[in-house]
């Protein structure tokens, strides 16, 4: 479906670049919201408030380390981080299969 756009405005551009004076109205078409681009917008926002959520928790319970909350606040946000980013990892070499070639 987003390669048939996609074509759709070559086409349009190649016919306006090569036979201007003859070049057809552009198509007037309707913007919609398809559901991958949904779904990844969701997964993003989602790893970003997950680190968020939790260093406003720790902030909130109070932990401290050597009478400071910044430690706290950093170690929770790497480890936050470093989670969402090896989870984001795992889904995507879950998903990809295995080559033939590579297979042991």
């Amino acid at each position: 479906m987003i390669y048939r756009r996609a074509a759709a405005r070559l086409a349009d551009r190649v016919l306006a670049y090569y036979f201007a004076d003859t070049a057809p109205a552009p198509r007037h078409r309707t913007s919609r919201l398809e559901p991958e681009v949904l779904a990844a917008a969701l997964r993003a926002l989602l790893s970003l408030l997950v680190p968020l959520v939790l260093a406003v928790v720790t902030f909130l319970t109070g932990l401290r380390i050597a009478d400071s909350r910044w430690p706290v606040l950093g170690i929770t946000l790497a480890t936050a981080s470093a989670a969402v980013g090896a989870l984001w990892y795992w889904r995507r070499s879950a998903r990809r299969p295995v080559r033939a070639d590579r297979a042991s």
